[in-house]
């Protein structure tokens, strides 16, 4: 497992991969099925739990950059606040 990321420009690798990876992969992948509604539905809340992942980065990096301390444990981010 990776380490967790110990400052906001950590994440930029992460969402990167992640939606260079629905761009290039599970969009295509989802355009293309032709299977069971089921499958569908499955590979789309897969990348809607992408995008979602995405945008919880970018929201913790857009508010912490502004942060003089961060830290970050499972899908809880600490912030502290202090002259910038």
């Amino acid at each position: 497992m990776p380490p967790l990321p110990t400052t906001p420009d950590d994440l930029y690798p992460s969402i990167k991969r992640r939606l260079d990876d629905i761009e290039s992969f599970q969009i295509p992948r989802l355009g293309k099925c032709t299977g069971p509604i089921g499958l569908q539905r499955e590979l789309a809340e897969e990348t809607k739990g992408d995008l979602e992942q995405v945008r919880r980065s970018i929201e913790v990096s857009v508010l912490s950059s502004n942060a003089t301390e961060w830290s970050c444990t499972d899908d809880r981010h600490v912030l502290r606040w202090g002259k910038v």
